[in-house]
């Protein structure tokens, strides 16, 4: 890696790093932020809507209540079930419509005997029906209540109320209301403060520990009392609704009937054992996040771009200098000290490429001198290896000379030696004649 990219990538990261780290750290803050904030306002929609819906359901109480507690009712029911008079039935029945025409909320007004049979009703084809072993029926005879929700045969979701008509101190029977639900739908449907995808919802459960959803869903207006979400689905916030927990559900697992992922509260409603979720989906509730992500993204990445070319500026005229005095010293490697660098810089760089033509001068002038001397030397050396040749050569020519002489005495020696050999030889021969001649 040149030094060129080492300074540019080191440029680069000083400048992106931290800018990636903050961006990191306020999206974490911000998230958090707005999840305490939404969290805050689906609890205050709980709040809000439960209030509500309390108030609804304690407005069909009141007039169950102002029904049962007609003198009137009472005493004609009291007459009827003492037999002592046969029109009874008529006044009842008569009592029954105008509860009805008065209140316009209430479509049908009926009046069951202890027995459980309908003796009078709005409905004259339900007069004489036996609803002695239904639950809503034994409920009416304990309490005023709201039984729940139920959809006609029209398929139209109606609310059962009943309560029981007290005459004497006993329970002479039971009276039942059905009412439009639309002041219980209008609350689901009322999403204020919930955004683009929040909603109120109402669920209860069934002998399964299923969650079911009693009113219509913003996703799904025929849900109601037909979509039901499987007790074994823990994760989605309907099933700890309708199991009695109130809490906050902002894990990322937390899931609505679409599967969809949500921020969402729980509320529980004793009194009619309905569960209440109130959630926003979690694209929803971080948009602002998300466009501050964006809009950081986009920052990051103009910011990034002019880090990108800043370094690339940086980087080059931080390094050039350095390479052209790595070039410098190569040429100054190569060609010897006649070249100079030709950087024109302020600070140390400048400064260095001057001490460095300094040395090159110095050196250069060095490098003169040591030829010169190293001439004079040659030349001097030359001169006595030629002296020396002349004298190695007449050292030779009298080597040749005395070896010539030395070996003519050894010629003359072995001459004199022969000679002398030859004349004892000679005397020799002549003493041995002699001696023979005397012996004679």
């Amino acid at each position: 890696m040149t030094l060129r990219t080492k300074f540019f990538f080191s440029f680069f990261v000083t400048a992106v790093a931290p800018l990636i780290i903050v961006g990191v750290l306020t999206f974490q803050n911000a998230r958090d932020e707005i999840t305490i904030r939404v969290i805050d306002q689906l609890e205050a929609v709980a709040d809000i809507q439960e209030k509500r819906l309390n108030e609804v359901i304690e407005s069909y109480l009141e007039q169950i209540k102002l029904v049962a507690s007609r003198t009137q009712l009472r005493r004609s029911l009291e007459a009827y079930m003492q037999g002592n008079d046969p029109h009874a039935v008529d006044g009842v029945t008569q009592i029954l419509l105008d509860t009805r025409d008065t209140v316009s909320s209430i479509e049908r007004v009926a009046v069951f005997d202890t027995r459980g049979t309908t003796i009078a009703s709005t409905d004259k084809n339900e007069v004489g029906n036996v609803i002695g072993d239904t639950d809503y029926f034994a409920l009416g005879k304990e309490s005023f209540a709201i039984y729940g929700l139920f959809k006609d045969d029209q398929n139209v979701l109606k609310l059962r109320i009943v309560g029981p008509i007290v005459a004497g101190g006993e329970v002479v029977g039971v009276l039942e209301v059905v009412a439009d639900s639309g002041a219980i739908v209008a609350i689901t449907e009322d999403y204020t403060g919930l955004g683009n995808t929040g909603e109120f919802l109402l669920v209860e459960k069934n002998q399964y520990g299923d969650a079911v959803f009693i009113t219509p869903l913003r996703y799904d207006t025929g849900a109601a009392l037909r979509r039901a979400i499987p007790a074994e689905k823990t994760h989605i916030p309907a099933i700890s609704a309708v199991s009695g927990q109130e809490k906050v559900l902002i894990s990322d697992d937390t899931v609505d009937y679409r599967g969809v992922q949500v921020l969402a509260v729980t509320r529980f409603v004793d009194s009619l054992r309905w569960g209440i979720v109130v959630k926003v989906d979690r694209s929803d509730a971080f948009s602002p996040v998300i466009d501050l992500a964006r809009q950081y993204a986009v920052t990051l990445l103009v910011v990034t771009v002019l880090v990108l070319l800043v370094s690339f500026l940086l980087s080059y005229t931080i390094t050039d200098p350095i390479k052209s005095l790595v070039r410098f010293a190569e040429v100054l490697q190569s060609e010897g000290f006649t070249t100079r660098a030709t950087i024109k810089t302020s600070g140390e760089v400048g400064r260095l490429a001057d001490a460095l033509n300094e040395m090159a001068g110095r050196l250069q002038g060095l490098y003169k001198n040591l030829e010169s001397n190293v001439r004079e030397r040659t030349q001097k050396l030359e001169v006595a290896q030629k002296t020396l040749s002349e004298k190695l050569d007449e050292t030779e020519r009298l080597n040749k000379v005395m070896v010539g002489r030395e070996l003519k005495m050894m010629e003359l020696k072995d001459e004199i030696k022969r000679l002398r050999g030859g004349e004892e030889s000679k005397l020799k021969k002549q003493k041995n004649t002699r001696r023979k001649k005397t012996s004679k």
